[in-house]
Parts: C-alpha cells; sequence; structure tokens
C-alpha cells in the first residue's frame, strides 16, 4: 500500500519546520507515491537518504542507510508497526509516530494524532506511558501559508460584512473511501 497525499503534505510540513530549526535529513520510504513533491522536498535538505530501492521497509534498512543513528525518527506510515518502531529503538534517539485512529499499539517517544476531537486519553493503553501524546487539531501539521491565512480570516471575521459565506471540504489528495459524496449528503 502507497502512502497517500495527506501523509506527504503533513511529513512535509514537519520536515519544513525541522529544516527551519538546523535539522537535515529527510528518508523517503518504498511506500511514498508522490515522488515529485518529494523530490522537491529533498531539496530542503543538504543530505537525503532514499530509501525506495530496499524493498520493505525495515529497521535494518534504516540502520544501515544511517549507521550513526539519528535524534528523531518520525514514522507516518500504517505498515509500520509497534515492533519495528521497538526495532528502531537501537539506533534512533527519539521515535516520534504521527497517526490518526487510536486502535493499535506503538512504541514510540511522542504520538501525534492531529484528529479534530482526538484526546491524548485515546492513546492510554496503545503507548508506553512516559510518552508524550499530542492530540486534537491544536497540533495540526499546516505550512506556515495556511496559519497566516487563518490569522487574517479570524480577524476579518470580526468584520459582519466579511461572516463566511461558503465552506470549503477537502478529503486530501485522495478519496479512496468516497467521504466526500458522504459528507455531501
Amino acid at each position: 500500500k502507497t502512502a497517500g497525499g495527506g501523509h506527504v503534505a503533513r511529513c512535509a510540513s514537519l520536515s519544513t519546520a525541522l529544516r527551519s530549526r538546523g535539522w537535515f535529513t529527510f528518508v523517503t520510504l518504498p511506500r511514498t507515491d508522490d515522488r515529485v513533491f518529494l523530490k522537491k522536498l529533498e531539496e530542503l535538505f543538504s543530505q537525503s537518504v532514499d530509501l525506495t530501492d530496499s524493498g520493505a521497509v525495515s529497521a535494518e534498512a534504516l540502520s544501515l542507510a544511517m549507521p550513526n543513528g539519528c535524534d528523531l525518527l518520525v514514522i507516518d506510515d500504517y505498515g509500520c508497526d509497534r515492533q519495528f518502531e521497538t526495532a528502531c529503538k537501537s539506533w534512533a534517539k527519539t521515535i516520534m509516530v504521527i497517526e490518526d485512529q487510536p486502535n493499535r499499539g506503538h512504541d514510540c517517544d511522542i504520538l501525534l494524532d492531529q484528529t479534530f476531537g482526538r484526546r491524548a486519553d485515546d492513546y492510554k493503553d496503545k503507548v508506553p506511558a512516559a510518552a508524550v501524546v499530542l492530540c486534537g487539531s491544536h497540533y495540526a501539521l499546516l505550512r506556515h501559508e495556511f496559519r497566516i491565512a487563518r490569522v487574517r480570516s479570524l480577524k476579518s471575521r470580526l468584520d459582519e460584512a466579511h461572516k463566511p459565506k461558503r465552506i470549503f471540504i477537502s478529503m486530501g489528495a485522495g478519496d479512496t473511501t468516497d467521504a466526500t459524496a458522504v459528507v455531501l449528503e
């Protein structure tokens, strides 16, 4: 199964923020679909590790590609499970998992679920007790341009003439479950 555009977009937002703070390596995994977008993202970094030819994602492949380990390993992949995360602990100082459904366990230091209405309690028995759990839309991984636009939009709503008249709803880069039809109904 390949990663959708939403996974790529949220990782791009996080990667851009990390890059602005001096982080420099980006790893492309085999299940990532959007190669053109990722190529642009990789240009932001002074070092890039491409594992697209290595076959299945494995902790061993990552450790061979990065023999000195890493400070932060961000995993945004439904195909990587608790066993994978545990195997990465020997060389990754901190493991962050980006998730959107509290239906499986993780062995991580940080878990991010930016789903609207999600609460840290939803992951109570799914992550180690010491894990930092960041839940809810307050933690949404948005590009800087969207954050700026939101501030402008909120200010303009104070004026009655600028009250919203239309709503834009997006289901991400792909709508494989036809959620758009459900929302429209």
